[in-house]
């Protein structure tokens, strides 16, 4: 009894930790009075970057020593630490990016100017007297997201009576909500034990992103992870309302197309040809529906979001320091080749990312479908393959969901890789994604080697 007491006690420290980590970080994305340039890219004061270079840090070690500790947070600490971190995020300025800044405007395109997201970037209202807030460089880009999320803009727009910065808390406040759900659904899928959901609950990078920043990333999580949880419900609803849930995701986000072979393959091996077929009917019957419904009044700018959607920026533009470790071998390894002076680098470096991430996609769904992965694992990482090879410029956001799956899938290594890309992805905002990788590398090193050379006990 005793035991057991002081383990449930232990669980306040670091809901405690957690806390003050979390009230820290909202006070400071204030401290700087000019608003418009107030996020981590615009800081002139070499003192406040410090500042939150150490909070970050501090969630980072805290997180790792969470992970490394036997005892699990149970109870109303673990209740607590996660709802009292969401809420004292979300009343944070959103310093992250400017993303959600750009998703109240996009509401406001809409449902105020009455312009087609699709077709006008956000940038041709330099009138507005909110201009300097979303002025960034891809405010010169009409909306890439799926019309389901345009349609949450506008709602939310209108919500706010047409006032941005209620937008912008209604967007944020969305995600907070999307991730609690998660959250709830995430820990009928977690593997026996308590730990795993303190680690999923207290995700810094998962907090950070939906309540600080607002990303709309925290709504696609919950949908695939609704997805899965259907699809461990049986055959019935699996192949009734799974394909729903999936198809509004694949018009929230794009890359949600990357999953459908996961859920396929798992409905073949669980249920055999005729239930995939069945599913394969209902996955394009909603398709179809759902985004016959949500295009019709915006089909004028379908045309032009295919023509982007084919050469999507964050696909196709390169910054060497904004790759991932892996895209950084490649890149460098073509350039020490000297193929970028003949002038066919690029064209090398595309193709190369495409086949290596072609290759991983097809090892992946391969090992799912001989039964030695499952939904979660495969999904994991197919979107480490995808963000790390596809995307040439990776930002902390995009490595949400292969985090996530990581935490839900079994395993040591999956929990370990979930650990690690959550604390890459939020050093990588001061040290980009290769220092950051190396850095955690370098320390996971030097953590081993004092472990091995630790003298054992002689009995």
């Amino acid at each position: 009894m005793r035991g057991s007491a002081e383990v449930a006690n232990a669980g306040w420290r670091p809901a405690a930790t957690a806390l003050l980590l979390a009230a820290a970080f909202a006070a400071a994305t204030w401290l700087k009075s000019d608003l418009p340039n107030n996020d981590f890219e615009r800081f002139e004061d070499l003192r406040l970057t410090v500042v939150f270079f150490l909070l970050i840090g501090a969630a980072c070690i805290g997180y790792a020593a969470l992970a490394l500790d036997a005892r699990a947070v149970r109870g109303p600490a673990l209740v607590t630490g996660g709802v009292g971190a969401a809420l004292l995020l979300l009343a944070a300025y959103p310093v992250g990016s400017k993303d959600v800044l750009l998703y109240a405007f996009t509401g406001k395109i809409w449902g105020t100017y009455g312009a087609n997201p699709y077709v006008v970037a956000p940038a041709s209202f330099a009138a507005d007297p909110l201009h300097a807030f979303f002025d960034v460089g891809w405010a010169d880009r009409p909306s890439p997201y799926g019309p389901l999320f345009i349609w949450q803009a506008r709602l939310l727009n209108s919500l706010a009576g047409g006032t941005f910065f209620a937008a912008v808390w209604l967007h944020k406040s969305v995600a907070v909500a999307a991730l609690g759900l998660t959250v709830v659904l995430g820990a009928r899928l977690l593997p026996p034990g308590p730990a795993r959901l303190t680690l999923l609950a207290w995700n810094p990078l998962l907090l950070f992103e939906s309540a600080a920043s607002g990303h709309n990333d925290a709504v696609m999580l919950l949908l695939i992870v609704a997805v899965v949880s259907l699809h461990r419900r049986g055959a019935v609803s699996r192949w009734r309302w799974a394909p729903a849930v999936l198809a509004l995701a694949i018009w929230y986000k794009w890359y949600a197309l990357l999953f459908v072979p996961v859920f396929g393959i798992a409905v073949a091996r669980d249920g055999g040809p005729a239930e995939l077929r069945r599913w394969a009917i209902a996955i394009a019957a909603f398709v179809a529906a759902i985004g016959a419904v949500l295009l019709a009044p915006l089909l004028a700018g379908v045309p032009a979001l295919a023509a982007r959607l084919g050469g999507h920026e964050d696909l196709r533009d390169v910054l060497p320091l904004q790759m991932s470790p892996v895209l950084q071998v490649l890149y460098h390894a073509l350039s020490a080749a000297g193929v970028y002076e003949r002038g066919s680098g690029w064209l090398w470096f595309d193709a190369l990312r495409l086949a290596l991430f072609g290759a991983s996609a097809a090892a992946v769904l391969a090992q799912q479908a001989r039964g030695r992965c499952d939904e979660r694992q495969a999904i994991c990482l197919l979107a480490t393959a995808f963000t790390m090879l596809m995307f040439s410029v990776l930002w902390p956001w995009h490595l949400q969901m292969p985090a996530l799956f990581a935490l839900l899938s079994a395993g040591v290594a999956f929990e370990i890789l979930g650990v690690a890309l959550t604390g890459i992805a939020l050093l990588s905002y001061f040290l980009t994604f290769t220092w950051a990788a190396a850095s955690l590398g370098l320390a996971a090193a030097a953590l081993w080697t004092m472990r091995a050379r630790r003298p054992r006990p002689r009995g």
